[in-house]
């Protein structure tokens, strides 16, 4: 199901890749919305998580000169992720815990993931084993045959809840 408000707040969240790359992205469209999401999460409106995964994917994004207009060196992404993501105490790291492989398969029969789509089912399986069972995301496509999840759209966050503060890099 896909819930865009109606009482998610106050909840658990994973945010998305996509949402952290625009969150560094400053010429991005989302960049604003982006750095809302972490705003609210700071002042403890929801509580927030990131993956190892989504921290590996964000590095791949800002450092490629064929995904954003302006990519980062290497030495500067890695500062970037730490000042803003790594050590920011509103947001918790989850990792794949040991019976994630296990979940990654059992979803994977269920919901036959082809190319890309394994690296979700990864990234859901990981959620699950961390007791996270919703995402805010830019993709609400690559989610919302996830029953089980609560996928909260990034542009309808703004919209719907008329959030008009950000925090500034």
């Amino acid at each position: 199901k896909i819930l865009i408000g109606g009482g998610y707040m106050k909840m658990s969240y994973l945010i998305d890749s996509n949402v952290l790359i625009y969150a560094l992205d400053e010429e991005s469209e989302f960049n604003e919305i982006a750095l809302t999401v972490i705003a609210e999460a700071e002042k403890g409106e929801f509580t927030a998580y990131i993956s190892s995964q989504n921290l590996d994917e964000t590095f791949a994004v800002i450092t490629n000169p064929k995904r954003v207009n302006s990519p980062l060196s290497a030495e500067d992404a890695l500062k970037a992720i730490k000042e803003n993501f790594l050590d920011n105490p509103a947001l918790t790291i989850i990792n794949p815990k040991a019976n994630t492989v296990s979940k990654v398969f059992e979803l994977s029969r269920e919901h036959l993931p082809i190319r890309q789509e394994i690296f979700d089912i990864v990234l859901i399986a990981t959620m699950l084993d961390n007791k996270v069972t919703g995402i805010i995301t830019n993709n609400i496509e690559h989610f919302k045959r996830f029953e089980f999840l609560e996928v909260i759209d990034l542009d309808e966050y703004l919209q719907e809840f008329q959030i008009g503060s950000v925090i500034k890099k």
